[in-house]
């Protein structure tokens, strides 16, 4: 996930400031801020986005850390039950 939102921040931020560069007319020092605010900003997103959308998978469904809950369970199955006599 993160290589992906690296990559894509690079590729947008090279495309920014080349387009500031030529079509903008900015200075070199402009195009340059410009692509680094743009790649970080970009490649933040996409990680995050990614990672909201894919990391639900890599959850358990036991995210209580293991913990079970018996308090649904009837008492007989209670290892502390004693049948009354």
């Amino acid at each position: 996930m993160a290589f992906f939102g690296i990559f894509c921040g690079i590729i947008f931020g090279v495309i920014t400031a080349t387009i500031g560069l030529f079509v903008y007319d900015m200075s070199i020092l402009m195009a340059l801020l410009a692509y680094s605010v743009s790649s970080a900003t970009t490649g933040l997103l996409v990680t995050f986005a990614l990672y909201r959308l894919l990391g639900q998978d890599d959850q358990d469904d036991d995210q209580d850390g293991g913990y079970k809950d018996d308090s649904m369970e009837p008492l007989s199955a209670m290892p502390f039950h004693t049948a009354a006599a």
